[in-house]
């Protein structure tokens, strides 16, 4: 049956409410600026950067009959999660409500009332099966199955001065103990038990895993900032993938 959506697992039919109609699968629009340029046809195309994307807008068309539970609908539906729908199997969006919601009654002799939900979400499909994988050898390969670039969640148990690479970004760690934790969604770095920031450790960009197949390596040992020879090691890496389309 394809009328419902689910919020977080939750589906509205437990409310009572039913969709007529599910949101279209959109690809998301590319961020961009367009400048005509005197003497040439069309325009100049400026990107804002590499999978630089516009947020999505999904609206469902929906019905209820029994208010009984519109209250506890209206106050599930409340704040961001993590939304499904049967069109789209496999995976997630993740939004928030963005319209005042009016039930009006269309139908009065079945007390049928219609209304639409309109989401603002980010712009990417989140599939399901992303499991964490643990690394504890250099040079080990990772195969993204989304279409577009991952931002992993990567522990790191290790210590001392190492670089760690994937595709073609490159990140430095300097005096790390124990070990550390790179999330390139947050655009932050953590201690190992994640309860403090640790970037200044770290340099250099965050890392992200490209579509298809690439490699992640590090190397042990660096040079502080006079130059010298330091040591490092790591032992582990265990990345959480967070794979994405568009």
């Amino acid at each position: 049956m394809l009328d419902y959506f689910a919020k977080d697992g939750k589906k509205c039919t437990d409310f009572g409410v039913y969709v007529e109609k599910l949101p279209d699968i959109t690809v998301a629009e590319e961020r961009a600026e367009y400048e005509e340029v005197i003497g040439r046809s069309g325009s100049l195309t400026m990107l804002q950067g590499d999978c630089v994307y516009e947020d999505l807008t999904l609206a469902a068309d929906c019905w209820v009959r029994d208010l009984t539970k519109w209250d506890a609908f209206v106050a599930w539906l409340r704040g961001e999660g993590q939304l499904t729908f049967p069109n789209r199997p496999g995976g997630y969006y993740i939004g928030r409500p963005t319209n005042q919601i009016e039930a009006e009654r269309v139908i009065a002799a079945r007390e049928h009332r219609r209304f639409t939900i309109t989401w603002r979400c980010r712009p990417y499909w989140y599939l399901d099966n992303s499991p964490e994988a643990s690394y504890t050898a250099s040079l080990s390969l990772l195969n993204n199955p989304g279409s577009a670039p991952s931002l992993p969640r990567i522990k790191i148990e290790g210590s001392g001065s190492f670089s760690m690479t994937i595709g073609e970004r490159t990140m430095f760690f300097r005096d790390v103990e124990k070990g550390i934790i790179v999330d390139s969604e947050l655009q932050d770095a953590l201690t190992l038990d994640g309860a403090q920031l640790a970037n200044d450790k770290v340099d250099g960009d965050f890392l992200e895993i490209p579509p298809g197949l690439s490699y992640i390596q590090w190397l042990e040992g660096g040079e502080d900032d006079s130059g010298a020879a330091v040591s490092g090691v790591v032992s582990r890496v265990t990345v959480t993938p967070r794979w994405r389309s568009l």
